[in-house]
């Protein structure tokens, strides 16, 4: 879990690593840490954390999302990081269902560190490691989970908003068994209904 405040949505990383996002070329990324032909990371500690994280959400939803990355729109492609993201972190998957969602659902747009709070500490009640937590790994995890929305581009000044894609983008979601991923991104339920059933 605590791998997850190792940084945000890393877009930029991950399009820096895009040589190695297929099934040939994801066991060799390993080799960036050491090379550090593509990331240009002074840091090979930072390097390191990152390449884990990419590698780990490249293999949470594969070359089907990740093999044709450069033909998506950069909305699409922060969609298709924020999906593997939630296929990663369960923490994120929870927070999505458990608050945003319901947020959404109910017409309350404001998002903040509250909620993340509240969230945190329902959570804690039943996965009793959180209340291990240090203070700073906890305000981590609440920065990145919000940092996260915002760099979606679900969170403007601190409100919900959808992100516009098109149909057939979420037909692939649908057709990896991951309708769930139409509501997390904040779908109408006609929306929804019209590309499951499209």
């Amino acid at each position: 879990l605590i791998s997850f405040t190792a940084g945000g949505l890393l877009y930029d990383e991950t399009i820096s690593l895009q040589p190695y996002l297929n099934d040939e070329k994801i066991e060799l990324i390993a080799n960036e840490v050491k090379i550090n032909k593509y990331l240009q990371t002074n840091s090979q500690a930072s390097r390191q954390r990152m390449i884990q994280e990419i590698k780990k959400r490249y293999l949470a939803v594969g070359e089907k999302f990740y093999g044709n990355f450069d033909q998506f729109t950069i909305v699409e492609q922060k969609l298709i990081i924020f999906y593997s993201c939630m296929k990663t972190y369960k923490i994120l998957f929870d927070f999505m269902l458990d608050v945003i969602i319901e947020k959404w659902l109910s017409m309350d747009l404001e998002v903040d560190i509250d909620d993340v709070e509240r969230f945190l500490d329902k959570k804690s009640n039943v996965q009793n490691d959180i209340e291990d937590w240090s203070p700073q790994t906890r305000r981590k995890i609440i920065t990145v989970l919000i940092r996260m929305l915002n760099e979606v581009g679900m969170l403007e000044n601190n409100k919900l908003v959808q992100i516009e894609a098109p149909d057939e983008f979420w037909r692939m979601f649908v057709a990896n068994n991951d309708s769930w991923f139409l509501e997390a991104g904040l779908l109408s339920k006609e929306q929804r209904e019209k590309i499951i059933n499209g």
